[in-house]
Formats: C-alpha cells, structure tokens, sequence
C-alpha cells in the first residue's frame, strides 16, 4: 500500500513539473501569410485583406473612353447645342453645313437646313429644303390645329405659322414633354430668348402646344 502511495506522489510530481514548465516556455506558432504571396509561377496572387471589395480605377494618366457618337435622330440633333453662328449673320463653320446639305451656301436663313441635316445624318428619308414649309411632313402629322393625333416623339419635327408672312416661317425637333400645356424643342437659327425665327445658334426652347402649328414625323425608310 505504501509502495502505491509512493508511486502515485512520484507521479503526481511529474505532472506538476510538466505542467509548470508548458507554461513558462509557452509555444508561439506563426503561420505564413500566404495571401500576400505568389504562389506559382503563374503569378496568381490574392489580396491579404479579402473582406474589402476590389476596385477598379482609370489611371490619372489616361483618359477614360465614353462612347458619344450620336447613333440616333435625338442623339445627332443634341450633339449640335454648342453651335453659334461665326459673325451673327448666318455664317460659320456647322451653320454653313446646314446649309450645304440643302445647297445653299452661307447668309441664307438656316432653320430647315438645320432639320434637313440632322435626318440625312440619322439616315432618314425626306424631302426638306431650305424653306420651312416644306419640313412639315403632311403624310405624317403626329399633332395639328391644337389637336394630337398620336403621342409626339423625339425627332419629331415641329412648325410654327407666321400670320404676318402668311405660313410657316420656322421650324425645330420635338425633345420631350414638359406638361400637358408645354414641351421641349431643339431649334437651329434661333436664341435664347423669346425664340426669334432669326437667332444665332442651337439652342433648346420650351413651347406651348397652341402656340404650335403642327408637329410631324419622317419615318425611317
């Protein structure tokens, strides 16, 4: 029994001193960071922050692309708000395209010319001149006499009737629909004012529909 009890003092000693010397030399265990290494020759490498999320930046050295080359009737007519004619007198380098396309050359007023471009680069089919009139499209009316036949669209063209030249004296594009009572136009040969018939740029007017002579549409072909 003794000899047991001797045994058991013995072991319980040597207990004591392992436990005693696993808490003095406590063991610290490094692992490698293996997210900030490269780990092939492939050269695939991982962030060792992955709770964030990636992001892309442009460098400060570049230029970012941005795809605005006018690919529709809106888009071609919107692209010439910045245009001004050169001297105030129906001149300039984009006033003098209008023109051109309906053969004219520089001083005529440029209003239907403006309209005319605008299609023939959006590829649509009409018959509009350099005279105002002949940018209605009577087999298409979308809106006359104050009443709507159909729901006006972008690239819609609108007239205005002069009672003192005793017809359409000047024409624009139908942008969109500000109320019941008015809408946003794009003019070519106007200001940015009261809307003159002889302005001096491109500009956005907002027009009352009765003050409207009519508004029409040239399909695409």
């Amino acid at each position: 029994m003794a000899k047991n009890i001797g045994y058991l003092i013995i072991l319980l000693y040597l207990l004591c001193g392992c436990s005693g010397r696993i808490s003095q030399d406590s063991v610290t265990v490094t692992l490698p960071d293996v997210l900030t290494e490269t780990k092939d020759d492939k050269g695939v490498h991982e962030d060792a922050d992955n709770n964030h999320d990636v992001v892309t930046t442009v460098p400060s050295n570049s230029s970012p692309v941005i795809d605005d080359v006018p690919k529709t009737l809106q888009d071609f007519y919107l692209s010439q708000l910045h245009v001004r004619e050169l001297t105030g007198n129906n001149d300039g380098k984009d006033v003098e395209k209008y023109l051109k396309s309906v053969g004219f050359g520089k001083g005529y007023a440029w209003c239907a010319a403006f309209v005319h471009w605008c299609l023939e680069q959006a590829k649509i089919k009409n018959t509009v001149t350099a005279w105002s009139p002949t940018a209605e499209n009577r087999k298409h009316l979308v809106f006359q006499s104050r009443k709507f036949l159909e729901e006006p669209q972008p690239g819609d063209v609108v007239t205005f009737y002069y009672t003192n030249l005793g017809r359409i004296g000047h024409t624009g594009f139908y942008n969109k629909r500000i109320s019941d009572v008015t809408y946003e136009s794009v003019e070519g040969n106007t200001d940015g004012g009261k809307g003159s018939r002889e302005g001096n740029g491109v500009y956005k007017k907002f027009r009352p529909y009765n003050s409207t002579h009519s508004i029409s549409r040239w399909d695409k072909q």
